[in-house]
């Protein structure tokens, strides 16, 4: 996988999918105070209210799709930075946003799946991370090489 070139603060945008049943997050229809109307693999156009003229654009290191499956969004996120991670760089994965935006399902996943010891489809990209960087210690400490978290 290519690199992305990642900077010293990368930001990737997970945009959450509006939902029919209003089980969840934001549903069809319902009054928002901005919202995401256009985005490409790198940037993000947000809405303010209903006023169609007033938009802003934001550039972004990745954009990941509503429609991304836990492992895809792990996938476009996390590989490079685990990578430097597991080189003795210093990483930091952190999820801001508004109340109900999905941050705690894109770092922790479905509940159910946090009970799981191996990888699982509901898995966020903690357990993702935590899962990838010992696997990794077991790999080296099978060549000799011994690890300290």
């Amino acid at each position: 996988m290519p690199r992305q070139g990642l900077t010293p603060s990368s930001v990737f945008v997970r945009i959450r999918p509006v939902t029919q049943s209003g089980d969840c997050g934001h549903t069809e229809g319902e009054a928002v105070s901005k919202r995401v109307v256009a985005w490409d693999p790198t940037a993000v156009t947000v809405q303010d209210g209903t006023d169609e003229r007033s938009t802003s654009s934001i550039v972004v290191t990745g954009v990941v799709p509503p429609d991304a499956l836990q492992e895809e969004a792990f996938q476009a996120m996390v590989p490079e930075l685990l990578s430097d991670f597991h080189t003795d760089t210093n990483v930091l994965f952190f999820a801001y946003g508004q109340t109900g935006s999905g941050k705690t399902h894109t770092m922790l996943g479905d509940v159910d799946s946090l009970a799981s010891k191996q990888p699982v489809p509901g898995w966020g990209v903690f357990p993702r991370v935590v899962y990838a960087t010992l696997q990794s210690m077991r790999d080296w400490r099978a060549t000799g090489v011994h690890s300290v978290l």
